[in-house]
This record gives C-alpha cells, sequence and structure tokens, in this order.
C-alpha cells in the first residue's frame, strides 16, 4: 500500500472472450483468490502482483466498461483511480470490493449517457462543420472533463458512425436527406438496445469480467473460461461448430447494395430456384409481418434479421438483376456450419504438377489430415507442394509438433522453455518422412503460432523457401490449469480442496527456434517479402497489451536440410525477379498509402469524409486487381476427390471455391514459380 501511483493509463483493447451469466453466490472472493494464486504459481513471467500489475488490471476492467471513453467523466476517473490503488491488494488476499465501486458509478454514467446520445439523435446531424473523430488510443486518457464536453464527444463519435453508413448507402436512389433520417433511426434503435444491455450488467457479470482481466493483464493469451466456455472452446479445437438456423446464403456488398453472392447447397434459399448470384437484398419481413428495410444496415445486422428459429419463415424482397422485384418466402433450417479441413489441389504449371495444400488451424487430428492429402498429392507425382498457412492463426501444439517431424527426418522440432528456464527441444527420433520433395510455406500477418513453429522450422532447417508478409509474431505456449482453493495443512504447506470452477488458461511456456531466436513479438519474416495490401487491417502481437518480451536463447544442434542444390541461390534469383516485377513495386506503394490514410483522424465534414473514403476505395480496388494474376492459372482437383458423391456438398462448394481463389491469386504464382525453380536447380545438380 506504500508509495502508490497514482498515475493510471488506459490501454484501448477489447477482451477476446465471452462473459459469464451467473457468479457462484457468496464464493466471489474464493474464486477470485484462487484464479490469482493458479496464475502466480503457474505463469510464465508473472511473479508478484504490485502497484504495476494494478494498473494493468485497472486499464483493461475500464476498457471493457467503456473502451470509447465516452461514459465515464474525469471526475470519476480520479474517484476510482483511488479505488484501483487497492487492486494488488485484492490479489493478494484482501477482500474483493473494486469491480462493486466500479459498478455503482457506471449505472449512474450510463442513465445520462445514454440520455445524451437519444437527444443528439433526436436532431438532424450537420456534416459541415470540420471536426474530426479518433477512436480512443493505448495509453491515452480522453474522458470528458464536463457533461457539455460529453456531448460534444458523443456527437462527434454519432456523426462518425453515420457517417459510416451513409457512405455505403446508394445516396443517388436514397436521396442525402432521407438517408440521413434512416441513418439515425437505425443508431438510435442500436443505442437502445446498446444501453439496454448496459442497465442489464447484473452484480455478477461486473465480477465476472474484473476476474478475467487478471490473466489478460498477464499477457494476452491468458484467460479465465467458465466450464460452460471450456467445452464451447473444446468444440473449436476439436473442429465442430455450432449450427445455427438460416436459409442458406452468401452474402457480400458491393456499390452500396447487400447483394448474393451465392446459395449454399441445403438450405431453402438453394431448394427454392427464386434465389441467385446477383440479386440485391431490399427488405427482410418477419412472420408477424414486421418489416425492415436493409439500407443503412450493416452485414451483421442484416444476418441477424435473416438468421432464427428453426421453421419459421422469413421473406425476402429482392431486386434482381434486370431490375424486377421479387418476394420469396423460405423456412429456416438447421444449417450445419462444417468446419473447413485440409484441402488440396493440383496446379499444372509449365508441365508440372504443383500440390497446394491449404488448411485453416492446427485443429486437434491436423496432421492425420495433412498425411492424407500428403498422400494423394504423392500418387498425383507432383513436382512440388505448397503448404498455405496464410490467416492460419495456429491451434494444437501436438499437431504442429508432429508435422514438422513429418518433414524433416530427425532432430529438435521446436525449444521450449518453462517458467523455471528448463528447455525442451522437442526432438523428433522417428528418421522418417512423409514428403522429401522440394516445399514452400505462404504465411502473412493472420499466420500466427503453431502456422510460425511449422514455418519458422522449415526456414532454419532450410527445407523450404518462405514466402509472403511477415507474420503475428505469437512465439508462447498456452495450457491449462484447474483454479482450486488452497487450505493449509499443518506441516506449513498447503492442500487443494474441490476445484472451484472453471479454468484457467495461461501462458506457461515460450517457445524458440532451433535457431536459438523467438517468433515472440518480431514474427517470421519469409525470405521472399510480397506486399499485403491488406496489412493495415490486422493487428499483430506488438499491438496487443502486455504482451510477453522478446529474447533469445542457445541455438540447437541440428543439420540442415540437403536439397540437393542451392537453395541459397534458388532464393536470391527468385528475390531479384519479384523486385523486378512492377505490380510489386506498385502493391507496395499501394500498401502504404492505405496505411497512412488509416492512421488519419475521420474528418466530419462530409466532401472531406468522401475524399478520404473514395481515397481508400481506390486503393483497394487498385490493388485487389494488381494481386490477382494477369494469367489464370491451370488448378484441378485431385483425381481422389473428383467424385462429388463422396463428399458433402458443403466440401464440394469449398473446394470449388478454393479453386477459383487460386487461379488468379498472384502470390500463389510466385510461389509456384519458386517451385519451378527449384525443380530446374536440382534438375542440374
Amino acid at each position: 500500500m506504500k508509495n502508490k501511483i497514482r498515475i493510471f493509463t488506459v490501454l484501448a483493447i477489447l477482451l477476446p472472450f465471452a462473459l459469464a451469466a451467473q457468479a457462484p453466490g457468496d464464493d466471489f472472493n474464493k474464486l477470485f483468490h484462487g484464479v490469482a494464486n493458479v496464475l502466480k504459481a503457474n505463469h510464465y513471467s508473472q511473479r508478484a502482483y504490485d502497484d504495476s500489475f494494478a494498473i494493468k488490471v485497472y486499464a483493461q476492467y475500464m476498457n471493457w466498461l467503456d473502451n470509447e471513453q465516452l461514459i465515464f467523466l474525469q471526475p470519476d476517473i480520479s474517484l476510482l483511480q483511488q479505488a484501483g490503488m487497492n487492486i494488488d491488494d485484492e490479489l493478494n488476499g484482501a477482500p474483493v470490493q473494486f469491480y462493486q465501486k466500479v459498478a455503482a458509478v457506471f449505472r449512474k454514467r450510463i442513465v445520462e449517457t445514454e440520455a445524451t446520445c437519444n437527444n443528439i439523435l433526436d436532431k438532424p446531424f450537420r456534416f459541415t462543420i470540420n471536426e474530426t473523430w479518433q477512436s480512443s488510443q493505448p495509453g491515452q486518457s480522453s474522458y470528458p472533463a464536463s457533461k457539455a464536453d460529453q456531448v460534444a464527444k458523443c456527437t462527434r463519435w454519432l456523426k462518425s458512425l453515420a457517417l459510416e453508413r451513409l457512405a455505403a448507402m446508394p445516396l443517388k436512389e436514397i436521396g442525402n436527406v432521407r438517408a440521413e433520417q434512416i441513418v439515425r433511426k437505425i443508431l438510435l434503435q442500436n443505442i437502445r438496445k446498446k444501453f439496454a444491455d448496459y442497465k442489464s450488467y447484473s452484480d455478477s457479470l461486473f465480477f465476472y469480467q474484473y476476474l478475467k482481466t487478471i490473466p489478460y493483464s498477464a499477457d494476452p493469451h491468458s484467460f479465465y473460461q467458465t466450464e460452460e466456455e471450456s467445452q464451447a472452446w473444446k468444440s473449436t479445437m476439436d473442429g465442430k461448430r455450432a449450427a445455427y438456423y438460416g436459409v442458406g446464403m452468401q452474402l457480400s456488398e458491393a456499390g452500396g447494395y447487400l447483394t448474393v453472392k451465392a446459395t449454399i447447397p441445403g438450405g431453402s434459399a438453394a431448394a427454392s430456384h427464386q434465389v441467385e448470384a446477383g440479386d440485391i437484398i431490399v427488405s427482410i419481413e418477419q412472420e408477424n409481418g414486421e418489416k425492415e428495410a436493409v439500407a443503412g444496415h450493416n452485414m451483421n445486422e442484416v444476418l441477424s434479421l435473416i438468421i432464427g428459429q428453426e421453421g419459421t419463415i422469413v421473406k425476402l424482397h429482392l431486386r434482381k438483376p434486370g431490375g424486377a422485384l421479387h418476394t420469396v418466402a423460405l423456412k429456416r433450417a438447421e444449417l450445419s456450419q462444417e468446419p473447413p479441413r485440409a484441402n488440396s489441389l493440383i496446379v499444372e504449371k509449365d508441365g508440372k504438377r504443383i500440390g497446394y495444400l491449404r488448411f485453416p488451424m492446427f485443429y486437434n487430428g491436423a496432421f492425420m489430415d495433412i498425411r492424407k492429402e500428403m498422400k494423394k498429392l504423392k500418387h498425383e507425382q507432383v513436382d512440388g507442394v505448397i503448404i498455405d498457412l496464410r490467416n492460419n492463426g495456429g491451434g494444437s501444439f501436438m499437431d504442429v509438433a508432429q508435422m514438422i517431424g513429418d518433414f524433416i527426418p530427425a532432430g529438435p522440432r521446436v525449444q521450449i522453455r518453462d517458467k523455471d528456464g528448463k528447455i525442451d527441444d522437442n526432438r523428433d527420433i522417428d528418421g522418417k518422412t512423409i514428403y522429401d520433395g522440394s516445399l514452400v510455406v505462404m504465411v502473412n500477418g493472420g499466420s500466427a503460432s503453431a502456422s510460425e513453429l511449422f514455418s519458422s522450422a522449415m526456414q532454419d532447417y532450410k527445407r523450404a523457401i518462405i514466402i509472403g508478409a511477415p507474420s503475428f509474431g505469437k512465439g508462447t505456449v498456452q495450457g491449462n490449469q484447474p483454479i482450486v482453493e488452497k487450505i493449509p495443512n499443518f506441516n506449513g504447506g498447503y492442500i487443494n480442496t474441490d476445484p472451484l470452477g472453471g479454468a484457467l488458461w495461461l501462458t506457461s511456456q515460450k517457445f524458440y527456434r532451433i535457431s536459438g531466436r523467438s517468433v515472440q513479438l518480431k514474427g517470421v519474416t519469409p525470405d521472399i517479402v510480397l506486399p499485403d495490401y491488406l496489412d493495415y487491417t490486422r493487428s499483430r502481437e506488438k499491438d496487443n497489451a502486455n504482451p510477453i518480451p522478446y529474447d533469445e536463447i542457445q541455438p540447437a544442434v541440428y543439420t540442415n536440410w540437403s536439397a540437393g542444390y542451392d537453395l541459397k541461390a534458388v532464393t536470391e534469383k527468385l528475390q531479384q525477379r519479384v523486385i523486378a516485377i512492377p505490380v510489386i513495386k506498385q502493391l507496395r506503394e499501394n500498401q502504404d498509402q492505405l496505411r497512412k490514410l488509416s492512421q488519419l483522424p475521420l474528418n466530419l465534414q462530409w466532401n472531406k469524409y468522401m475524399d478520404r473514403q473514395k481515397a481508400i476505395a481506390e486503393l483497394l480496388a487498385a490493388s485487389e486487381k494488381l494481386q490477382k494474376s494477369d494469367i489464370t492459372q491451370a488448378v484441378r482437383l485431385l483425381q481422389a476427390d473428383a467424385d462429388n458423391n463422396r463428399r458433402s456438398p458443403s466440401q464440394v462448394s469449398g473446394q470449388l471455391l478454393m479453386m477459383k481463389e487460386v487461379e488468379t491469386d498472384r502470390e500463389v504464382a510466385v510461389a509456384a514459380d519458386a517451385l519451378l525453380m527449384m525443380t530446374t536447380a536440382k534438375t542440374k545438380e
């Protein structure tokens, strides 16, 4: 309690977990202290609870409640900062009270803030004033100083939301005045729902969120789960997804309209033969006759109107590509979200057959599916294989360790250090590989954790050429610990009683490349770096709050892969070829411009806002066009997959969609070129 730090900073980041609905009655303190004790005893780096850690917990909790810093006023913050000075005491065993003090202030302020927003939305917006809006930034405190400041800030916030929707509407058809009225009406509905949710926050919800900020304040990948959340997490890792009740459509946004991209086999939209690609959704009507125009709504809001209870009817009012209006009544039915698994294709180029393998995550059992796909590719006698890990966020450590071992004969797969400093090189000793041909691995900013583990191992062993954009930068390993109560025994130690409920997923280890470097914060830098024009939209580990720092250890003892040719020379030759491609240079310039535009505050003056949106849209459209190869690549299914009767409708449609994407993917074309060069070099040797 002595020398408490009185300056708190607020870090703007959303907490990536669901909220529990019930608290365990009088056991709040036991559960809270149980989580605190398990974290301190088992986390990789969190050893003690002091003022600096209290600041982090305070920041995360306040951000959950008011991430745009609109609700609390500066006098509230001064008061709550004083209460936050006791957070470390609560973590060390004192009664848990901080969340109650915050809840009392929050409940008062949301009533006032809702009234403020309602008053603002009751009047037309003026978009002629030259003012800006920027969301709260990490480490900055921008709470309103007074009620007048709050009105001004809420006005700018709501104007930014209105402009975002207006910019996506077909204004020539709707008209500026009517469109503004539509948007304000939708925003008012959303504000009422938002504040109704705020008002329903129970004491247990305030408590559980406070509980969940503790591990998240230690690092961004540690979190507490209730038993129900743990089951849902397990289902995700097992490759299962919950079913939902809809009509089976894929939608897209273009030109201010929401259109049907495709119908999904097995859904009522496809079965009706009345819904086609290109149809514009004008409005959606429920069974009770309630009809909602789509204009001004975003994609998620439209989807929530279409999805509903099983067996109920939803009417879609459509405009056909020719302009005719048509209404179709569709019955909602269960649509199982069959998870995408490992899939492969054949890319035919310059008389060579190249295998292309892609999977969305390292789900439990992924390595077995990959072995099956590789067996099929070998049967096709491919001249090389592309493993596409772009946007693969990681997953099971066991599966990626097995997969690394499948592509090297023997040796360390990854170095793992625990909280006590003990290092295990996770050695593969079977002396076998499932494939010993040429290999290219593709990554980008969405490739994380297990994807980085595999790609870095292939890079260090010189087993593959890595192509793409720098990866995410997550070099930590998580495991779960049950929450138990510590009870002193007569020997001066502790005994554990029955679990208190839920589990703590916490960072307990850190992984390092066999070269001794870490991917933590720095990620994997590809051998051939290609521009990713969407990179400005991606956040990486270094952008998260409280990441584990980067460091290095001693390299493991390992032997490089013998490719039978000079892999370094092939890589350098490919690099020179890529640099000389004008399209690649233009994509890099577009990427830089998009990043700069995205970092500017939003100007709320209509013309300036639209100029910015136009510039971004033009850069995105140009980049998307450039990203596609000038020459359509010859892509086909594997012979083993040619019989559609052996696969589900969703598998068939998913693989056909993947074929269409790969046909014009410029990055895949570069990867294919790399394999052709590797094959040529091997032949010369």
